[in-house]
């Protein structure tokens, strides 16, 4: 994409007057691709990586230490905490009469379910408040990148109605509330779209 024809389609990202050619080209061809998995517009998925890859420019790293999808690739290669099988041993375990052993494991167990699985963190994600849908750890709201890319992917109905009203309402506040943190503006009719709406 050349860079006079470079589209805004979601206002005040970190990116929308960063040139693609400060920014890695690799980085930008995985962000888009990574970013498609929640948009279908292709120039929206590629500002959405714009935001995060001028994140890093702006903290002094240039074109060849720009390393942010790779980093997330690499993230979602590492293998999560089996709290399952932990769980089965503190139980065999405390059968065996080992009870200082596996109230240690119960310890590491409360603590591993409260930090998000390798799979799903976001660069610098590190628990589940950092997350609109904290259950599931979708929609990261810890960056202004983040959040602007919440605001626009759960403002389509596909994404928005997978969720009851209540769970829909409460994870658009969320992202409202990180919005406001950020001072994004937004306008006074954004919002997820309701199941309600689509029924005829």
């Amino acid at each position: 994409m050349a860079n006079k024809k470079q589209k805004d389609k979601i206002k005040g990202g970190k990116g929308d007057k960063v040139p693609e050619s400060k920014l890695s080209k690799k980085q930008l061809d995985m962000g888009q691709k990574v970013e498609k998995e929640h948009t279908s517009d292709p120039e929206a998925a590629r500002e959405i990586a714009r935001d995060h890859l001028s994140e890093e420019l702006q903290e002094g790293k240039g074109k060849k230490k720009q390393k942010y999808y790779s980093k997330l690739k690499k993230m979602h290669k590492d293998s999560s905490v089996d709290l399952e099988g932990l769980a089965a041993l503190a139980n065999h375990l405390d059968a065996l009469g080992y009870y200082e052993e596996a109230g240690m494991l119960d310890d590491i167990i409360k603590s591993a379910a409260e930090t998000p699985p390798k799979k799903y963190r976001e660069t610098g994600a590190k628990s589940r408040s950092d997350y609109a849908d904290p259950e599931n750890y979708k929609y990261p709201i810890h960056t202004e990148s983040n959040v602007r890319a919440a605001l626009s992917y759960f403002s389509k109905p596909a994404n928005a109605n997978k969720y009851p009203p209540a769970k829909r309402k409460s994870i658009w506040n969320k992202i409202l509330a990180a919005a406001r943190k950020y001072k994004i503006e937004i306008s006074d009719k954004a919002g997820p779209p309701s199941q309600e709406k689509k029924k005829k």
